[in-house]
């Protein structure tokens, strides 16, 4: 396996074999022909299917690491993590997270209360959320895309350090959310 497939599993977490050889899949099919992935110079997870594909655009960041959004957009699809715009509030942030967590089959504690959420952005809100699920053996991981969202996914704690460091090794970064 190629360092983003074993990331993939490791943020997975949980034997889901189709998820892993979808991800093995794209890779494969991308090497072959880049134009799965780019149209017209612009980024889309599949160009078959372009009408349902988020549009990321024609940065040189993404063309540099194509992997590494590969591994976010199937990831993304399968409810391994969730892309939060820096202003989404915390239903959508709670819904998001049973997803991830149903996905998982894991059961998250009772989330806090969060004062004052209109003056925080999303990953004020998530870093408060984090406080809480450190506490139950579960941390929330921001796979950095240099943009204003939050690609997030949840993970068991005891995993954090082999996430991150993997992460290092394609050239990526992954970190833990923190409350400021």
């Amino acid at each position: 396996m190629s360092k983003p497939e074993i990331l993939a599993e490791l943020i997975i977490e949980v034997n889901d074999k189709e998820q892993l050889n979808s991800f093995s899949n794209k890779l494969i099919k991308y090497k072959q022909n880049s134009e799965s992935v780019f149209k017209d110079g612009n980024y889309y997870y599949d160009t078959e299917n372009i009408k349902n594909q988020a549009f990321r655009g024609s940065s040189d960041d993404i063309k540099k690491d194509t992997e590494w959004f590969l591994l976010i957009d199937n990831l993304s699809d399968g409810k391994y993590l969730w892309e939060f715009d820096w202003k989404t509030r915390m239903n959508d942030i709670k819904w998001s997270l049973d997803q991830m967590a149903e996905q998982k089959k894991y059961e998250l504690p009772e989330l806090p209360e969060i004062q004052n959420e209109s003056d925080k952005d999303a990953g004020a809100i998530l870093g408060i959320i984090n406080e809480t699920l450190n506490t139950n053996g579960l941390t929330l991981i921001n796979l950095y895309i240099n943009s204003d969202s939050y690609v997030t996914a949840l993970i068991k704690k005891k995993n954090l350090e082999k996430i991150i460091s993997k992460a290092a090794q394609t050239g990526n970064k992954i970190t833990e959310y923190i409350k400021y």
